[in-house]
């Protein structure tokens, strides 16, 4: 379980820092980790994203 929440953090704030859209780019990250761990979602159905 911490693979994946590690694996989703880092590539969030890899790129969270210089784009404008981290709504976006979250849903992304989580939609790949969704993918990645289907009969999981204790591992991405936690990620909400709140604020503009």
């Amino acid at each position: 379980m911490d693979a994946a929440a590690t694996e989703l953090a880092e590539a969030f704030y890899v790129v969270a820092a210089e784009l404008d859209e981290t709504a976006y780019r979250l849903h992304e990250l989580v939609q790949a980790i969704r993918e990645k761990y289907p009969p999981a979602p204790i591992l991405w159905a936690t990620y909400v994203h709140f604020g503009p």
